[in-house]
């Protein structure tokens, strides 16, 4: 599968099937930001998308994790790696549509911190500290529309 296209439909499909979204905790109802969420960016003249960036959250009381995966490039330039499993955490606040967490990208460096707010049924990505000693491809903000919620 040496398409990079190929390789991203695989890797969105992969992240959307491996059923992080799940619900609250001892029965509670889910938290609003537990789900599958997604950008695509396309260029005027193509067909390929320039860009996806996949948040996959899960809600276990006030805690939440989840992995991130940012392909960039026409798929030329990946942030995440669909095995090795969550690569945020963080924890709930207020009232349950935001987040507060740490997460790490596959481009080496220390962690970086940002934050999860959802807005309707718009999910808000904005990093507030990037990734120390390391490249970070991914976009500094970004508005995500959910693909998938816990409970759907």
């Amino acid at each position: 599968m040496n398409n990079p296209v190929k390789v991203a439909v695989a890797v969105a499909a992969a992240l959307a099937g491996c059923g992080l979204a799940g619900g609250g905790l001892n029965g509670a109802p889910p938290s609003d930001l537990a789900g599958v969420w997604e950008v695509v960016t396309i260029h005027s003249g193509r067909d390929t998308p320039y860009s996806v960036l996949t948040i996959e959250s899960r809600v276990r009381g006030d805690e939440v994790s989840g992995r991130y995966c940012f392909i960039l490039d026409y798929g030329n330039r990946i942030d995440c790696d669909p095995e090795s499993g969550e690569n945020f955490q963080g924890r709930l606040s207020g009232n349950g549509r935001s987040a507060h967490v740490s997460f790490q990208s596959f481009f080496g460096g220390g962690p970086g911190q940002a934050t999860l707010n959802l807005r309707d049924s718009v999910l808000l990505w904005t990093v507030t500290v990037t990734p120390d000693g390391g490249l970070y491809p991914g976009p500094m903000q970004a508005k995500l529309l959910p693909v998938s919620r816990a409970g759907d």
